[in-house]
């Protein structure tokens, strides 16, 4: 009797075991579904872990939201400064303002699935109406690193290798039309005026960066490089040091919101060492559109690549 008994648990584990290896990759994801509720699955986030659904549905973003656009996602709720981006303003009809600071109220209306924010204020607040997943700006390596962990997020991993791609590609296209005109040792370099104060920017702080340096392969000033080997991606300059970073070329950004003043910045640009500088002499100042530079998804890169490819071209070819 015993061995009958031994022979019948023995059976079951086995069938068990069958059962649970048939599906590694749900194991691996560790997604579990209840009856009648969603399909859930536990990620690492900078706040721990946290259970997210395993195919969001009901997404809402304080800064995210033309890269979930991008993934064909779009999100319930966003704030102020994405949905004034000129490079998706066609696409946010039916998005709802959730206010900045972020309003817990409208967020709680909206009935979210899932919060994917790029600041941790309010993730107390935010984390008790869903799931909340932050990711810092800039936190992930490059662009390409948050872009991915957004898709994890709502599950559209192939979407973003597929993007990729084709920016890549359109990258190269664009570097093999600069090439040819740059000379060897050219720098080029990304700086902000703000009333009477300048700043200089590397690889992945907006601005163009990640076109300059990592799709068009161009070299920013020395001084720069050191900064951005060591992790600096932007810096304060006082105008007496503006030489030692300034570059063959200069793109150009000028701050006109609060604190802006046209007047000290005019200044500035009428002072003997401004207008002193090799890039101001022959030509190769390239003022870009503060709001057009400022941005840094998939759809402000690709009008970035297509605006500082074309102002390339036009200076090296007078």
């Amino acid at each position: 009797m015993k061995r009958k008994v031994f022979g019948f648990i023995s059976l079951m584990m086995v069938l068990l075991l069958a059962a649970c290896g048939g599906s590694p990759d749900r194991a691996a994801e560790q997604e579990t579904e209840k009856d009648g509720e969603q399909a859930t699955r536990i990620v690492e986030t900078s706040k721990g872990e946290v259970e997210i659904p395993a195919n969001p549905e009901r997404v809402v973003t304080d800064f995210y939201l033309a890269d979930l656009l991008a993934l064909d996602v779009k999100p319930l709720g966003s704030t102020d400064f994405p949905l004034n981006s000129p490079y998706t303003k066609e696409m946010i009809d039916g998005i709802e303002n959730i206010g900045t600071p972020v309003s817990m109220e409208k967020v709680l209306a909206l009935k979210p699935d899932l919060i994917i924010m790029e600041s941790d204020e309010n993730y107390d607040q935010l984390s008790k109406i869903a799931p909340t997943v932050v990711i810092p700006y800039a936190s992930e390596g490059d662009f390409y690193g948050e872009f991915r962990k957004i898709a994890d997020l709502v599950n559209k991993k192939d979407a973003a290798e597929k993007w990729i791609t084709s920016f890549e590609e359109k990258g190269a296209a664009a570097r093999e039309k600069v090439a040819p005109l740059v000379e060897k040792g050219e720098t080029f370099g990304l700086y902000e005026l703000q009333g009477d104060k300048l700043w200089i920017f590397g690889d992945n702080w907006g601005r163009g960066g990640q076109i300059i340096y990592d799709q068009l392969q161009l070299s920013p000033p020395a001084e720069m490089q050191k900064l951005i080997k060591e992790g600096t991606q932007y810096k304060e300059l006082s105008l007496e040091a503006l030489p030692q970073y300034a570059a063959d070329n200069m793109f150009v950004t000028t701050w006109s919101g609060e604190g802006s003043n046209e007047e000290k910045t005019e200044e500035l640009k009428k002072s003997a060492i401004w207008t002193g500088l090799s890039a101001v002499k022959e030509n190769k100042v390239y003022d870009m559109n503060f709001e057009d530079m400022y941005y840094a998804d998939p759809y402000a890169l690709e009008g970035q690549l297509d605006m500082m490819t074309e102002k390339i071209i036009e200076s090296h070819q007078r």
